[in-house]
Formats: structure tokens, C-alpha cells, sequence
């Protein structure tokens, strides 16, 4: 009793050490705990998470050694929820590292019972998603970025005040990077310069806004590396090795670390984008840096709109005065021309008798005179008379400016000279149908856009307005006009720049929508066009409820209750939402992350953005995963229940008295063992194949012995269930890897033979065949294993070769397969550029077939 009781404990051992094995063989975290929560057994991947051995870890209670205080009481009630019986659960919770380091942990735990229904084992199965959460906080800190992008080349777009626009981005990169500090620097010619806007975080820091400085150092050392894009990223500004003058100038800002930027605008340096971290040292990120860059660039761009905005104000302004100041002189004109009327009517009447009057009226008309021409000559706009052969009779200063003739030039020469050639004759008529209208004049902008002709031959846009007098017979025609190419360059320079915002957006990945206040569409980036279905123009003035099908006025007055995008719209806070529902136009449906946010203007909400973006390859990825191990730790569980069970039974002594039921028993181990390591083996075989980590040995293989070597190996096999094997042959060489040809073979022969019927056949054999291409006829080896046997159901032959797929969900006990043979024998027909496919009928039986290409040495057949 003493040898066979030795014998029982070897084997045993040999069971353990086989089960440490595999879980040692496993990537992932698997922890066993007895009912008080102690650890029995830690595979190698715990022992290389955690720095802990086994021995270091054994009886302890996980939650003392490993969990962080904060957890534990977490832990402890899954823990209990899996004692008190429940089957499986899932939990995520931090383990604490030999060396203090916190790793996030994705449990997935199950129980084992004993005989008696009690609790005996908890086992918990783990993967280490810490670089996974982190990834995903990489991702988030992206996104903010990119809204930060996006929201000012929105600010940019709506607004023109270009104080607001540096102010937002000051305060929300300070909030995005979590400094002490943010602010914009604006130079000056001599390169002194000031801070013109600022935003500092909580803490002892004090203001710089408005603050000038002048560096000494800065035009020898820095101005040219700035102009040409250079960033400063400084992690500590003592240990960076500057010169005393740049130190002296950091330590004004109270800064430890800082992230310079330049702000180049139309090939000069306007000024610097600037983070300080003042309470401490800093590692600037590469993000980080990439975000002040890109930052950078589109202040650029709001300056130089800016800019224009404001010097095409200023120019309205002027012109305006201009307007102002000639009106003033038109009437003061017409005022003087009815004085002076009177004026000559009178001395006509009295010239003999009153002989000097007349010379004081003389001397008042040339003042009249020079006053008249002082004012022509200082007008801000050209002025030209014609007499009725448009001849030019009057040319005033500007005039001169615009056109680039002296007075004495034109006086008395043809209005033509000023004309595009192909534009006189047309003007001519102008003036002539003019002069036969009852109007007197036609103001400014009344007709459509007119060019001259300056001296050098150059044409220019202009606008114009014309007055006619008549005096008697005679008609005199007054032209004032205006150079507007600058205006027109103005008014290019604004549309293009538009439209390089219209760019920015529509090459914006994520879904972009604007909203008014009453949450209808303002605009839409062609990424939100193609995600919901529509044209951009087919979106705009829609309610926003068409993507949340709101199909009724009851769903509409719900969704304005509910929706986070409306609460945007009221509270003016952001809303970020997970897991919502979009539909598109044809009335499907996508899930979707999105985020409301609020655009105030002046303090006020005047409406809202919704970014977006499809998360359903996400959504299928984690639905694989899951699908994927559930398989798994069923097919693992099986056997080792069995494995378990047996050992209990012959550990508990209770069989001693009967050797054929021990021996029935271990004879249940070995085979769930064989069948554990089958399954285990198998799932290697899959994963490398598929990975490309199993490198194909090929070379020219004779059919023949490949067919027969397999058909030997399964004889055997065949003779024990009393089935025939019959080979049929080809004289041919295929090229291909010769192992892994037979294991194709001997999988689908050793499926023909299990499910077929004593006194049946199994036939394997090879045809020639011939593939038609556009460039040549590819020879190739067709391969088939035929049986008898009961067949496989139609609805089960598209999925037959996936992972884990039997015809009936007892195959893997009654025939000890683990579902997986064929799909290793498809990975490897795939890894020889050959196809497998089935056919079968139920009771009639089933067909392989399997293709390669012939060897490389042999031509093919034509």
C-alpha cells in the first residue's frame, strides 16, 4: 500500500507540475486563492508584473499584499460575492509592484467546487491594461487638443477682435497643459516688446500683463533662430546652461520650466507663445510642443485677418470723412455759384455806376476762385470735367495721383486717354445717353464696376459717380471717381483666407457640426456629411433632431428635455457623451462618441458645436475579445473539471478498494490531460500560423509520399474503428512545406475516420488541375479526403474552419477534438497561397478538398 500510496503522490505532483506548466505557459495574470482569499499559485506572468515570487507571495491574502488601500474594500466584496457562489464575474482593480508601481489589472473570475457544492478554489484571470488606459488617455488628451484646434479656428472664423481670440488661447492652454502660467509677447521694431495678454493659475504668481521688456541679448542671440520657427522647450531653466541675461529674464516670470513658440506672421516675427511652469521642473511632451506650434500658426492666421479687418475699417473711415468733407464743399459750392449769380446780376445792372464795386467783386471771385480750387485739389477722390466733346476741361490733384498725367498733360485732350481701349466706345454712349436723361447725376455704386487706363498703360477697378450742368447751350459733365484696388485686394485677401478656414475643417477627421440657439445646423465638415449620409447643403437649416431620429413632436420635445446637446445650449457647459446613437439618412444608425460645446459671444450663448466620431470598429473589437476568451475558458475548464474531479476521488482514498475504478479514473485524467494539451498546442499552432511566426520550410514534395506517409500514419487509427482507407495517387511535385502538408492531411483523415460508420471508406486523393488568369494557366494539385460518415448541416458549413466550430456541441467529448484542426488546416492551405473548401450532405457524408501549387521546377500545363 506504501509503494502504490508513493505512486499516487508522484503521479500527482507530475498532475500539479503539469498544471503549473500551462498556467506558467499563459500570458496572462492567473492568481488561484483558497475560500480566506490566501494565494495558492501565481504563474510566471504574475511573478513578472508584480516583481514578486511565488514563495514571496504564497498564503497571503491578495488584498493585504497587493491591493491599494483604497481598493480593498472593493476587492474583498468580489471577492465574497464569489464565495457566497456566484458563478463569474468580471472586475478591474490596481496590483501594487514589488518596486511601489500602481498596474491596472482586467479580472475575469470563475470558482471550482468541491464534491460537496462547496466553494474550494477561486481563480482569477487577469490582463495588464495599464498601457491600454494610458493609451487611451493619450487619446483624450488628443482630442482636447484638437478641439482646442478646431475651437479657435471657429473663434477665428466668427470673430475678428483679435484681443478675445489671444485671451481664449491663453487661458484654455493653460488649463489644457496644467501650467502656472501662459501669455503672448508682441515685439516691437527695436525687438523690445510687451505682454499683451495673460492667464495665470492658481498660486503665489505675480502679473506680467502689460509688463515691457527689453533683452539686449535677444537680437544677437535668439531673433533669427525664432524667425526661423525655432521652439524653446527648457524642462529646467537652471540646469539648461543659459546665459545669465536669459536667466535674469525667466526668473522675472517666475519660471522653472518654460515652452517658447514664435508667432510668425507674414515672414516676420510678431511675437512668442509662451507656457511657464513655475512651481517646479517640467518634461515637455512632444504633443505638448506640437500643440503650441500648431496653436501658433493659427494665431498667425487671426492676426493677419485681424490686420485686414482693421486696416479696411480705417480706410472706410477716411473715406467716409472724405465723403463728408465734399459735401460740405458741393453745397458750400452751390452756395457760392447762387451768390455769385446774384452776385453778376447785380453788376451788370450797376456797372457804369458803380465801377468799384466791381473790382471788390472781382477780388471776391478770385478768392472764390482759389477757394474752389483748393478745395478740388485736396479731395480724396479724382475729379474730371468734359465738355460735351468730352474733352477734358478740369483734372484735379488726385486726379493726377491715380491717372499719373500732370494737368497741363490732359487739359483739352480726349477722355479716351483714360479708357481701356476696348471700354471706350462703350463709354462714349454712356455719356451721350446720359446727357439726353432728365437726371442730373447718378451717385456712386448706382452703375456697375468701371477701369482706367493710367499714363504707364496699367488698368485699375474703380467706382464713379456723374453730374452734368448745362449752361445755355453748352453741357458740362463732372466725373469723381475712386481707385478701389486696394479695397478689391482687401476683399480677396478676406475671401481666401476664409476659405483656408473652410479647408482647416473639412480636412478635420472627426464630425463637425455647428448649432444656433434653436439647436438648428449652422454649418457641417464634410466628415459629418459622410458619416450621416447627407450633403453638406442638405444639413444646413436642419434641426439637429433629423441625426437623433426625433421622428414625432412628442420625440422632439423629449429629446430638447434630455439631450445633452440642448443642456449645452441652456447651461453652457460642455457635454462629452460615450455611448449615443446618430442615424443617418437612409435610417440607419452608427454608435458614437460626441461632445456639445457651448460658443458664447460677448458673455452669451449663441449656440453650440457637436464633434463626433464612429465608434463601431471599437465597439466589434472589444466584442471579439470578449466572445474570444469566454470560448476559451470553457474549453480549459472542461477538461481540468475532469482532471480535478478524478484526482479528488483517488486523493480521498475512497477507491482503494477498487482498482478497476481508480484505474477507470486516472484513465479520465490522462486522457482530459492529453486533450488539455491538444487544445493548448492547437491554440499555439493557430496563433503563430496566423501571425506569420511559423516560418513554411517549403521545397518540391513528391505527392505520392506525402499521401502515403500520411495515409501510414493513419492506419492504425482507421483499422481500430474498422474503416478502410484508400489512396488514389498523382505523379506529381507540389511546393510546399511537407510537415505541415501531412498535418493537413492526418487532421482531415483523422476527422474522416472518427465520424465515419464501421465497414465505411475513406477516400484521399489528387487530381492535376489547371487555373485560368488573365496572364497564364497556373497548374495545381487538387487534394481530397472523402467519408461516409453522417455529414455536416448545411447552416454549419460557412463557419466550419473558425476557431472552436463542431458540428455538434458534443463532438468534443465523444470524439475528443477541440475545434481547432481545421482551422490550423486552413492556416496552413492559406500560408501555401492554396484554398480549402467543404461539401457534404447530411448522412451521405463529407468532401475536402485543399489546393498547392505545383513545384517551381515543373511547367505548367497548358
Amino acid at each position: 500500500m506504501n509503494i502504490e500510496h508513493e505512486q499516487a503522490e508522484i503521479e500527482l505532483r507530475q498532475e500539479r507540475d503539469f498544471i503549473e506548466a500551462v498556467l506558467n505557459a499563459v500570458d496572462a495574470l492567473v492568481v488561484v486563492l483558497n475560500p480566506q482569499g490566501q494565494i495558492l499559485n501565481f504563474n510566471q506572468a504574475c511573478e513578472r508584473v508584480t516583481g514578486y515570487s511565488l514563495d514571496q507571495v504564497k498564503y497571503q491574502c491578495v488584498w493585504d499584499l497587493l491591493t491599494p488601500s483604497e481598493e480593498q474594500a472593493g476587492v474583498k466584496a468580489v471577492f465574497e460575492a464569489l464565495r457566497a457562489g456566484q458563478p463569474a464575474n468580471k472586475a478591474k482593480n490596481h496590483w501594487i509592484t514589488r518596486d511601489g508601481e500602481h498596474r491596472l489589472i482586467d479580472w475575469s473570475n470563475t470558482i471550482l467546487r468541491n464534491a460537496q457544492g462547496e466553494v474550494d478554489y477561486v481563480i482569477g484571470t487577469g490582463i495588464d491594461i495599464t498601457e491600454h488606459t494610458q493609451a487611451e488617455e493619450t487619446l483624450r488628451q488628443q482630442a482636447d487638443h484638437e478641439r482646442l484646434l478646431g475651437a479657435l479656428a471657429r473663434r477665428i472664423r466668427q470673430s475678428l477682435k483679435l484681443q478675445d481670440i489671444l485671451l481664449t488661447t491663453v487661458t484654455e492652454v493653460r488649463h489644457l497643459l496644467q501650467v502656472d502660467r501662459t501669455l503672448i509677447f508682441r515685439f516691437s521694431p527695436n525687438w523690445s516688446g510687451e505682454v499683451i495678454v495673460e492667464s495665470i493659475g492658481p498660486g503665489n504668481w505675480a502679473a506680467t500683463l502689460g509688463l515691457q521688456i527689453y533683452d539686449p541679448c535677444f537680437e544677437k542671440d535668439f531673433a533669427e533662430r525664432y524667425h526661423q520657427g525655432r521652439v524653446a522647450a527648457i524642462e529646467d531653466i537652471y540646469a539648461a546652461g543659459l546665459g545669465q541675461c536669459h536667466l535674469d529674464l525667466l526668473e522675472q516670470f517666475q519660471a522653472k520650466a518654460t515652452l517658447i513658440v514664435p508667432i510668425i506672421q507674414r515672414e516676420r516675427l510678431w511675437g512668442l507663445l509662451v507656457a511657464h511652469h513655475c512651481s517646479a521642473a517640467r518634461h515637455w511632451q512632444t504633443f505638448e510642443i506640437n500643440l503650441l506650434t500648431q496653436l501658433a500658426t493659427q494665431l498667425a492666421l487671426a492676426i493677419q485677418q485681424s490686420e485686414l479687418y482693421q486696416q479696411l475699417q480705417e480706410e472706410l473711415r477716411e473715406r467716409e470723412q472724405i465723403e463728408w468733407v465734399l459735401k460740405i464743399a458741393k453745397d458750400d459750392l452751390e452756395l457760392r455759384v447762387a451768390e455769385r449769380t446774384a452776385e453778376l446780376l447785380s453788376v451788370n445792372q450797376k456797372l457804369k455806376l458803380e465801377l468799384s464795386e466791381r473790382k471788390q467783386i472781382e477780388q471776391a471771385l478770385r478768392v472764390s476762385q482759389a477757394r474752389f480750387a483748393g478745395i478740388l485739389g485736396i479731395a480724396g477722390d479724382a475729379i474730371i470735367s468734359i465738355d460735351k466733346s468730352q474733352r477734358i476741361t478740369l483734372f484735379n490733384q488726385e486726379a493726377e495721383q491715380i491717372f499719373g498725367y500732370a494737368a497741363d498733360e490732359i487739359l483739352g485732350r480726349p477722355l479716351d486717354l483714360l479708357l481701356p481701349e476696348q471700354l471706350i466706345q462703350a463709354h462714349r454712349q454712356h455719356v451721350v445717353d446720359f446727357s439726353q436723361v432728365v437726371s442730373q447725376a447718378r451717385k456712386m455704386g448706382e452703375r456697375r464696376e468701371i477701369f482706367g487706363r493710367r499714363k504707364d498703360g496699367s488698368h485699375f477697378p474703380a467706382e464713379a459717380s456723374i453730374s452734368k450742368l448745362e449752361l445755355g447751350d453748352e453741357k458740362i459733365f463732372t466725373v469723381i471717381l475712386r481707385d478701389v484696388t486696394e479695397r478689391k485686394r482687401a476683399e480677396a485677401a478676406l475671401e481666401s483666407l476664409i476659405h483656408q478656414n473652410e479647408l482647416i475643417l473639412n480636412s478635420m477627421d472627426e464630425g463637425l457640426c455647428g448649432l444656433d440657439l434653436q439647436a438648428r445646423i449652422t454649418f457641417a465638415n464634410l466628415a459629418a456629411a459622410k458619416l450621416l449620409g447627407y450633403p453638406v447643403e442638405d444639413l444646413i437649416g436642419q434641426s439637429v433632431t433629423i441625426i437623433l431620429s426625433a421622428s414625432s413632436a412628442d420625440e422632439v420635445r423629449r429629446l430638447s428635455e434630455a439631450s445633452p446637446i440642448y443642456a449645452s445650449l441652456k447651461d453652457g457647459v460642455v457635454h462629452q457623451v460615450k455611448d449615443a446613437i446618430f442615424w443617418r439618412q437612409d435610417a440607419s444608425n452608427f454608435p458614437v462618441e460626441y461632445a456639445s460645446t457651448p460658443i458664447r459671444e460677448k458673455g452669451k450663448i449663441v449656440g453650440a458645436v457637436i464633434t463626433f466620431q464612429d465608434v463601431s470598429d471599437r465597439q466589434i473589437v472589444e466584442r471579439m475579445k470578449d466572445e474570444f476568451i469566454s470560448v476559451v475558458s470553457h474549453e480549459l475548464r472542461t477538461p481540468l473539471t475532469s482532471i480535478h474531479g478524478s484526482l479528488r476521488m483517488l486523493a480521498s482514498g475512497l477507491l482503494n478498494a477498487q482498482p478497476d475504478k481508480s484505474q477507470r479514473l486516472l484513465k479520465i485524467a490522462a486522457d482530459s490531460t492529453d486533450r488539455l494539451v491538444r487544445l493548448i498546442n492547437d491554440i499555439l499552432d493557430v496563433e503563430r500560423i496566423e501571425s506569420g511566426k511559423v516560418k513554411m520550410a517549403k521545397q518540391a514534395c513528391n505527392v505520392t509520399e506525402i499521401m502515403t506517409q500520411a495515409a501510414n500514419t493513419m492506419q492504425a487509427m482507421a483499422d481500430k474503428a474498422g474503416v478502410r482507407l484508400s489512396v488514389s495517387t498523382l505523379s506529381a511535385q507540389v511546393w510546399a512545406d511537407p510537415d505541415r502538408i501531412i498535418q493537413t492531411f492526418t487532421n482531415l483523415l483523422s476527422n474522416a475516420i472518427k465520424f465515419s460508420y464501421p465497414g465505411g471508406t475513406v477516400w484521399l486523393t489528387a487530381e492535376l488541375k489547371n487555373q485560368a488568369s488573365d496572364v497564364r494557366r497556373q497548374a495545381y494539385v487538387l487534394f481530397s479526403v472523402r467519408d461516409q460518415g453522417r455529414g455536416i448541416p448545411a447552416e454549419k458549413l460557412d463557419t466550419i474552419f473558425e476557431r472552436f466550430q463542431q458540428v455538434d456541441s458534443s463532438d468534443s467529448r465523444d470524439h475528443e477534438g477541440t475545434g481547432l484542426g481545421l482551422a490550423i488546416c486552413r492556416s496552413i492551405v492559406q500560408q501555401h497561397n492554396g484554398q480549402i473548401e467543404v461539401e457534404s450532405r447530411l448522412g451521405e457524408g463529407s468532401t475536402f478538398y485543399f489546393t498547392l501549387p505545383l513545384s517551381r521546377r515543373v511547367k505548367a500545363i497548358v
